[in-house]
């Protein structure tokens, strides 16, 4: 940055807004996917919820599918 005669602070924020752009999405979506099992009256959670069960309740596996479309 030196070379190019830029500031390392307007790097460093450009980078935090970044982020903080990125994270603002991840709980844009995470939200969404609460207030559409709400908007359905269905159950947040299910009975087993371990890594390796197959159905993971209703919230994990709409987040997975989320995250397919939305990486």
């Amino acid at each position: 940055m030196y070379t190019s005669c830029q500031r390392v602070d307007m790097g460093l924020q450009t980078h935090k807004n970044q982020l903080v752009a990125e994270n603002r999405e991840i709980v844009l979506t995470i939200f969404r996917a609460v207030l559409f099992l709400a908007r359905q009256n269905l159950s947040l959670r299910g009975h087993n919820e371990t890594s390796t069960s197959d159905n993971q309740g209703n919230f994990l596996e709409l987040v997975h599918l989320l995250g397919i479309y939305n990486p």
